[in-house]
């Protein structure tokens, strides 16, 4: 069996076989180089990204945050398109551009249906129809060259979370007592993310498009823009699964009176469930590590705690 016991400030005695004195003050030291160490390394990749970011902003690159369904699983909501400026040969049918259609107005993302003369037809891949407006090449913003999906919802969550961890953390710096501090900022930080979740909805989400009637029963145009899968479902009517940005026409009864529900809820496969599950407890296990890391070393009185007998 061996104990551990703290004498003066600056050693640290192991009793037992092969005890030893260790220096308090050498360890703290190795602990301070292991922090510089880390912090520079995140100064590094810092200053590496902005100057990426720098001189792709330079050459012309330019990124857009998806906020409506039009393109489908080609660009879903949430998505973040990359664009780099485009030559007239990059304007051929089919192309994906974002563009300005005026001075002034807002930006799109859609793909080119038709091109000639009189200008550039676009139309977003669930729409119906081509778009009203005939544009001109120097509309153009750019070519659409990339679609990273969800980190455009990501750009939108971070700085909310970002600024209610650090509020979080600062209240708790000032306000909770030591042994409680680690919890209720983990506590916290949970909190954030789940608070923004809720009212960003980036998950699960479901978008009417529109509504036909034939002689019998109706057809309702559904798209999903949340980034789970989901089964979008009328009630007492057709029900379909749905990918990020995935349409589809769902039976609507015929009785309805133009009244119906459209219902959406997560459709994961048995694998997506257990992956599901253990994001959840990603929280739970942090807990635990951080309990653990954090247990005092000595007790109320001011002594050593008893170590735990070596089993061996």
């Amino acid at each position: 069996m061996s104990t551990s016991s703290l004498q003066s400030p600056g050693t640290v005695v192991v009793d037992g076989p092969g005890a030893a004195v260790l220096p308090a003050r050498g360890r703290r030291r190795g602990r301070g180089t292991g922090v510089s160490v880390r912090v520079g390394v995140v100064l590094l990749l810092v200053v590496l990204g902005v100057g990426a970011l720098t001189i792709a902003a330079l050459s012309g690159v330019r990124v857009f945050d998806v906020r409506t369904p039009s393109m489908g699983t080609a660009a879903p909501v949430g998505s973040l398109v990359v664009t780099r400026p485009a030559t007239a040969g990059d304007l051929a049918v089919g192309e994906v551009i974002t563009f300005r259609p005026g001075a002034g107005g807002d930006r799109y993302t859609h793909r080119i249906d038709a091109s000639g003369p009189s200008g550039i037809r676009t139309k977003g891949d669930v729409n119906a129809s081509p778009d009203a407006w005939l544009l001109d090449p120097s509309d153009t913003v750019g070519q659409v060259v990339a679609v990273l999906p969800v980190v455009g919802w990501a750009g939108r969550a971070l700085p909310w979370i970002v600024a209610a961890v650090a509020l979080v953390w600062f209240a708790t710096g000032f306000l909770a007592p030591g042994d409680l501090r680690s919890a209720l900022r983990l506590f916290g930080a949970a909190l954030s993310v789940a608070v923004v979740g809720a009212v960003l909805r980036p998950f699960v989400a479901l978008q009417l498009l529109g509504t036909s009637a034939d002689t019998g029963d109706g057809v309702a145009r559904v798209v999903s823009t949340g980034v789970l899968p989901i089964r979008a479902t009328v009630t007492d009517g057709g029900s379909a699964h749905l990918l990020s940005g995935g349409t589809a026409e769902l039976a609507v009864p015929g009785d309805t009176d133009g009244v119906f529900h459209v219902a959406s809820r997560l459709d994961l496969s048995p694998t997506g469930w257990v992956v599901l599950g253990l994001v959840c407890a990603v929280p739970v296990v942090v807990a635990f590590v951080v309990g653990r890391t954090t247990a005092p070393l000595v007790d109320a009185a001011g002594s050593a705690a008893p170590a735990a007998e070596d089993p061996r």
